[in-house]
């Protein structure tokens, strides 16, 4: 047991009518269960007692074992998720103090991409609801040994956002200007929210009329009547097509960028370009929407005139 036990300290002394404590340290090498004799001075009979230890392993386990990135631009960062699993029996404390005690291989291969964004990110003013937002930025082809580059944007389908003009081509040295525009809308669903408020509200304006234009028939403590409206005729609710109901709302949209790996085969008109992932470059956009302070209208919600000639 010399391998696997420490008793400190080795010797003591317990006065009569006392009792003292010792440290047993157990040192794992393997599951024991070992019975143990304690001699007493002046006493024939050895006190035994057993001691029992389940040994467990100390290693952290990261699934996977090892992470591979792939290709990367120098323009983006790329992110992974790993999971660390304790397999001991016992808790275990662990941090990244910057020192590998838990080596976990990473695999990465960073890109150049052959053309640039002046702005990879374009942070939008608040845009009211049915009004529009636009910011102008570059996209520029270095030069360079290349060639001339195809570059599509390809926005989320059904999003608030357009980028024009959408494709191009770029010779080395070339650039275009790109004019990217945020017009946020209500969704079908916000419409019909909208609509069933207005209708519940202008059943309760009916209900309130009938009631002022009832003869008072009891006494006693009444709701007072709602302002009638100027003129004493009724007013007509807002069409559902009004975005004063519409919430402040943040939407962030990243729209990708495809660049080709070269040009077009001049005698092959049907010819599709290679659009290549590895050279994907990506504009991210902050797109606030809020509720416009006031909205003009027409009758029937019609907000357009027509003078005709």
């Amino acid at each position: 047991m010399r391998k696997h036990m420490q008793i400190l300290p080795k010797m003591a002394f317990v006065q009569a009518q006392s009792s003292f404590s010792a440290q047993l340290r157990f040192l794992p090498r393997a599951s024991l269960e070992v019975p143990l004799k304690v001699h007493v001075a002046d006493q024939a009979q050895p006190v035994p007692f057993t001691v029992h230890a389940v040994v467990t392993t100390s290693d952290l386990r990261f699934d996977p074992a090892e992470v591979d990135f792939g290709h990367c631009s120098i323009h983006e960062c790329v992110r992974t998720s790993v999971r660390l699993s304790n397999l001991s029996l016992l808790p275990q404390d662990y941090g990244f103090l910057g020192v590998p005690q838990f080596p976990l291989p990473c695999r990465a291969v960073g890109v150049r991409p052959p053309l640039e964004l002046s702005h990879r990110l374009v942070r939008f003013g608040a845009t009211a609801v049915a009004d529009g937002s636009t910011a102008t930025l570059h996209i520029s082809h270095p030069g360079g040994s290349q060639g001339p580059r195809l570059f599509y944007f390809s926005p989320p389908v059904g999003s608030e956002v357009s980028v024009v003009p959408a494709e191009g081509r770029l010779l080395p040295g070339e650039k275009c200007l790109l004019q990217v525009s945020f017009r946020p809308r209500l969704s079908d669903h916000q419409i019909r929210e909208e609509a069933a408020r207005i209708a519940q509200r202008a059943v309760l304006l009916r209900r309130q009329e009938l009631e002022r234009s009832r003869p008072e028939q009891h006494t006693g403590p009444q709701e007072l009547p709602a302002e009638p409206a100027k003129g004493g005729r009724r007013t007509r609710p807002p069409a559902p097509r009004c975005s004063t109901a519409s919430p402040r709302r943040l939407c962030r949209y990243v729209v990708p960028c495809f660049v080709s790996d070269g040009d077009l085969p001049a005698d092959d008109p049907q010819a599709q370009a290679a659009w290549s992932p590895q050279n994907t470059l990506y504009l991210e956009l902050h797109c606030p929407a809020v509720q416009p302070p006031l909205v003009v209208i027409s009758g029937h919600g019609h907000n357009a005139i027509d003078f005709q000639q």
